[in-house]
């Protein structure tokens, strides 16, 4: 199947070709908030692992236990950092939801081969269904 975007929550993208614009918007901020809820948990627990083991080191590299736990909790947060982004970003219309950029032509701007083609099999895999 044709996958806009990154690939992102892929059957929330397979199905979201034939909604609406609002519930395509609808259908992301769900997605979006099932996101931030698995993200807070993320680092709530990756925050009180830090502070359990700030103390102890590993018994073959000898590296502290906060860097090793560190590395989930900093990841949590570069993703909520991305997720808020991208929900302003589609919030203010400079993004679609679940494709990222917008692929249509502008006044005095076109489209580069890549986003041509992107747009060419997204029509296409829209025709077959």
């Amino acid at each position: 199947p044709n996958c806009p975007g990154n690939a992102a929550l892929l059957s929330a993208e397979s199905g979201c070709l034939h909604l609406s614009k609002k519930g395509k918007l609808v259908l992301y901020l769900i997605t979006r908030i099932i996101v931030l809820v698995f993200l807070s948990i993320g680092i709530n627990y990756g925050w009180k692992a830090i502070i359990s083991v700030s103390n102890w080191t590993s018994t073959s590299l000898h590296i502290p236990g906060w860097a090793l736990y560190g590395f989930p909790f900093l990841g949590c947060l570069f993703m909520l950092y991305e997720a808020i982004t991208e929900i302003i970003g589609v919030l203010s219309n400079e993004l679609e939801p679940f494709v990222g950029k917008k692929l249509k032509e502008t006044e005095g701007e076109e489209l580069t081969e890549e986003d041509k083609k992107l747009l060419d099999s997204l029509q296409q895999g829209m025709k077959k269904d």
